[in-house]
């Protein structure tokens, strides 16, 4: 889990399920796993994940493998891709 009072600036990458709620900016990476933007969190990335649901902001382009959940509280600026 990102906490709500941490700030990241660069690339994620990982090998499990990841909960953001602080802010990230630049690349995401979880081709394996789920990535859940809480609603305190604020991307400026695009998100590679298995998995992705939005209940915060997102400005970036999201990519998602299987699945993608955008939930009402949802900000999106970006290009979503998923399965049809």
């Amino acid at each position: 889990m990102i906490g709500t009072t941490i700030s990241i600036k660069g690339d994620l990458t990982g090998e499990e399920d990841l909960l953001i709620e602080g802010r990230v900016e630049g690349k995401i990476q979880f081709p394996r796993n789920t990535i859940t933007v809480g609603k305190g969190g604020h991307i400026k990335a695009d998100i590679h994940a298995k998995s992705i649901t939005v209940e915060g902001e997102v400005e970036g382009n999201l990519f998602g493998e299987e699945q993608l959940v955008l939930k009402q509280s949802s900000t999106i600026r970006g290009n979503i891709t998923a399965p049809g």
